[in-house]
């Protein structure tokens, strides 16, 4: 069984990690597309609805959503189905090298 020592570390650990990127560009067979081609507008950024106690109602997609925020507050992805459409479809075949650049 694990030490305790080991878990909380890893908790700790864990909790700095994000999950979050902004690719701005990417690579099909090393050639690099334009910037922002083939990728969804994700809408950045938006303004919340004033919340109390808070000054910042305009932030980010990526900041955290806190727990004096409206249920409605979730953003990661908000409403990038709205931009679907006008996104562009890179084709790719077995064997193609992808690389992107993130920010």
């Amino acid at each position: 069984m694990a030490k305790m020592s080991t878990i909380l570390k890893f908790t700790f650990v864990a909790s700095l990690a994000q999950a979050h990127f902004t690719f701005v560009r990417l690579a099909h067979n090393g050639e690099w597309q334009a910037p922002t081609q083939f990728i969804r507008n994700k809408t950045e950024p938006f303004e919340e609805r004033s919340t109390p106690n808070t000054n910042n109602n305009e932030r980010p997609y990526n900041f955290p959503t806190f727990v004096s925020d409206y249920p409605e507050s979730v953003r990661c992805g908000r409403d990038n189905m709205a931009h679907a459409a006008n996104t562009e479809v890179l084709r790719v075949k077995a064997g193609d090298t992808i690389e992107v650049a993130h920010t």
